[in-house]
């Protein structure tokens, strides 16, 4: 019971990873075709997509550190007693 409940969860979670990447391919795609990329042109392609996931991760990192930083004032306006929903 145990290794079928692992084997679903390993299929889940493939699954969701290759949804992922189709959804950013996608996204991708759209953005090339926003910004007048030729499909054709190899290097172009390259440099767009790597600029592309670039910003992307940065926005995602950015996010990230945003919301760190959000709780952090929470906890410590929480511990000072001051927390107000």
């Amino acid at each position: 019971p145990l290794a079928g409940i692992a084997a679903v969860s390993i299929v889940s979670t493939v699954n969701e990873a290759k949804k992922a990447k189709k959804e950013e391919e996608a996204e991708l795609k759209l953005a090339m075709e926003e910004a007048g990329i030729d499909q054709t042109d190899e290097a172009a392609v390259t440099k767009f997509t790597e600029k592309y996931r670039f910003k992307k991760e940065y926005r995602e990192e950015m996010e990230r550190e945003k919301e760190k930083a959000r709780k952090k004032a929470l906890r410590e306006l929480k511990a000072e007693g001051r927390n107000k929903p």
